[in-house]
């Protein structure tokens, strides 16, 4: 095979991904070589990516670009699964993952779990739907402006200085009024979801997803216990319903019935 087949063979995946992880490099190499103790090159390159042209800076430029090209190689490879040079990897399951994560017994392993996962939440979302505070957007309002100012002397409750921007974006254009409704009802169906076993591994996936947004934000709590439990559940997507409405749901209109 030549070289230029064999560059062509890779396809556009092989190139987003490149470009992703470029991005990345360049966001996060100033803290690597700050590790280093090489202090006077990384602040050059942090410098050098806080500099602005119309109030434009060249982090802010990567960042674009990482999440594009990020979001469309996620989209190319769900739309194009057989993308050129692209193969299947077969591995066998260990003996212990297959008991756990595909044996229709393992249902009572998880039901626990689902359900301790699934109060939680479910009181969560209860609470906040009788509360005035939330309902209004007031509440959650005030949580957004104490995790996006920064104190005097100190440091803001968040580390990605993308996600706070993303805060305060919400906050200038009052979404609180509606986004409240989406914490709300989005903790309630998740745990519900989990409760009663309906598209067990969906309702998991978001509830994962909110604690992450949560642990973004600086609040830990119990998000890293859910986040975790939550990540074990969707692996265990096949059977950790079992015991509930994907036992007569999922299995009939999303995978074949057992032989």
């Amino acid at each position: 095979m030549t070289q230029s087949n064999a560059i062509h063979d890779r396809g556009p995946a092989f190139w987003l991904g490149l470009v992703s992880a470029v991005s990345i490099v360049l966001l996060y190499i100033a803290n690597v070589l700050g590790s280093l103790g090489l202090d006077d090159i990384a602040t050059t390159w942090s410098d050098l990516l806080a500099s602005s042209i119309a109030g434009v800076t060249l982090q802010g430029v990567i960042t674009v670009i990482f999440w594009i090209s990020f979001i469309a190689l996620v989209a190319l490879l769900v739309l194009r699964p057989s993308e050129p040079g692209a193969a299947e990897v077969e591995i066998g399951t260990p003996g212990p993952v297959k008991a756990l994560l595909y044996n229709t017994r393992a249902g009572s392993v998880w039901l626990p779990v689902r359900l301790f996962v699934g109060f939680v939440w479910l009181a969560s979302g209860i609470g906040k739907l009788s509360n005035p505070a939330w309902q209004d957007g007031s509440a959650l309002r005030g949580f957004w402006t104490n995790i996006v100012t920064v104190p005097e002397g100190g440091q803001s409750a968040i580390a990605y200085e993308w996600y706070a921007n993303f805060i305060q974006f919400l906050l200038d254009n009052g979404a609180e009024t509606w986004f409240t409704w989406v914490v709300m009802l989005g903790e309630t169906a998740i745990g519900l979801g989990l409760l009663v076993g309906l598209l067990t591994g969906m309702a998991a996936f978001f509830g994962a997803f909110m604690n992450m947004a949560f642990m973004l934000a600086g609040s830990a709590g119990s998000n890293p216990v859910l986040f975790a439990l939550a990540m074990a559940i969707v692996l265990a997507w096949r059977v950790a319903g079992w015991y509930g409405l994907d036992r007569y749901i999922m299995r009939r209109f999303i995978t074949p019935p057992a032989s």
